[in-house]
This record gives structure tokens, sequence and C-alpha cells, in this order.
């Protein structure tokens, strides 16, 4: 989970650049240029699951059972402006179920260093890149799997 390539990032003032990124894109300059296989979870996917007032009235009204379901069930309703996306759940529902992934663009990543756009991740499309960024998803799954974790 990370970067903002296509998207607006979250990180103010600017939004160009991705919290995780932003932290530390020298780690993450590594790691895209690598050449490992890269499946990217950015801003870019992220924009499909928004955490609405809808769902987190939705989830309100479940009575989960254990422990994980119940903190699951706080963390979203105690949300007020915390996080407008799920980004970090996101990224795990990506490897417990690849169908909610609909669609990737193959990119090589770049990653500004210093400046004003630190953390500002940059997508060059190529057929060659090591870099599989998620941009579209199956959201109605995805909210799925967070409801049945509360059952």
């Amino acid at each position: 989970m990370g970067g903002a390539v296509f998207t607006s990032g979250n990180v103010p003032p600017l939004k160009v650049a991705e919290y995780n990124i932003f932290l530390d894109p020298e780690a993450a300059e590594i790691v895209f240029s690598s050449g490992i296989k890269i499946t990217l979870v950015a801003t870019d996917a992220t924009q499909y699951v928004p955490v609405t007032e809808s769902f987190k009235k939705k989830i309100a009204d479940k009575k989960p059972t254990t422990p994980q379901g119940q903190l699951i069930q706080k963390i979203i309703i105690a949300n007020s402006k915390d996080f407008k996306y799920f980004y970090d759940p996101l990224a795990a529902a990506v490897l417990l179920e690849k169908r909610i992934v609909s669609s990737v663009k193959k990119v090589e990543i770049k990653t500004i260093l210093s400046g004003l756009k630190r953390g500002l991740t940059l997508g060059i499309p190529t057929k060659k890149g090591n870099v599989s960024l998620i941009t579209f998803l199956n959201s109605k799954l995805f909210y799925n799997m967070i409801e049945k974790t509360l059952n």
C-alpha cells in the first residue's frame, strides 16, 4: 500500500504524495527499482472504496461476536476524519481475495526524493514494467468481505 500514481496524494498541503511513500521515498525507490514483481495498491485503487456514512451505519447495526470483529467495527464507526478511504484494509483484502482486482496497468514507478514534491510517485506506462498498478476493483466484493468479518 503506497503511492498516488495517477491520483491525488493525501499529504497536505500539496497532496501530491501518499503518506507511506512520503515518510521514506528512498526506501520506496529502492523497492520500485528492484525489478521484483509488485502489485501496487495506491490511492488510485482506494478511491473505489470510500468510508461512507451509509456504510458506517450499516456496520454500526452489526453485532460482531469475535474480538477482531468488535475492534474492526469500533475503528470504522469511530472514524471521523482519520481516513476517507480503506487504504490498508484494501491492501490486505487484495492479498486474501484476488477477485477484488478488476484491472491493472503495467508501470515503472519513479519516486521524487526531495523538495516540495517529496514522495510523489510517477507512473510511466510500459509493457515491461515490474509494477502492476491496480486501476479498478470490485468494491462490492471488498465491502462484503468487511461485513463478513463482523458476523
